[in-house]
């Protein structure tokens, strides 16, 4: 099976350049810190966490983007990621299979960030379960300020933590119009 993650790093400095780092030779490119837009294809999970762990020495990593994630420990390893960090301000993940358990994980590591303002979740598996352990965050999250989690399986109780939520926190309230909720 083919997998693909698309990989766009935005530092704070304007050098532009992209790579393609399907080629693990090109992880040389993160570490000299000049990529302002890469796009890569990471087949397999070592190549995933010699990735992050090129991310958790990156000082200047603003957004990053990861679409098509489909092994479980990606998004461990993206949680243990920005749990401390403080440059990376906007994160997406988007159609990766993140489930429940894996949003608790994530929802642990964004009660610890301080810098992240953008959530992207879309088009994952995350349930009212999942939603639950988001919204006890953005009860106490005061940086986030955009959240996307369209298509996802929320379900009216996990629109209703969200509403709760929202009352007591600074994100975004038109948020809600990107809100697909489906049901199972």
């Amino acid at each position: 099976m083919y997998r693909a993650v698309v990989l766009l790093i935005h530092y704070k400095h304007q050098t532009k350049k992209s790579y393609d780092l399907q080629h693990s030779q090109y992880y040389h490119s993160l570490q000299t810190h000049t990529p302002l837009n890469a796009r890569c294809q990471i087949p397999n999970q070592q190549e995933f966490e010699h990735l992050v762990e090129i991310l958790n020495n990156e000082d200047e990593l603003t957004t990053l983007y990861l679409h098509h994630i489909y092994f479980s420990k990606a998004t461990w390893l993206i949680a243990n990621t920005i749990q401390n960090n403080t440059t990376l301000t906007a994160l997406s993940i988007e159609q990766s299979y993140i489930n429940d358990d894996q949003m608790n994980h994530l929802a642990n590591a964004l009660m610890l960030n301080k810098t992240l303002k953008t959530l992207c979740l879309p088009k994952n598996d995350i349930g009212k379960a999942g939603v639950k352990h988001l919204a006890t965050v953005l009860q106490y999250n005061t940086t986030l300020q955009e959240l996307d989690i369209a298509s996802n399986r929320i379900g009216d109780a996990g629109a209703q933590h969200l509403a709760n939520a929202l009352k007591l926190n600074t994100v975004r309230s038109d948020f809600c119009s990107y809100i697909i909720c489906t049901y199972t």
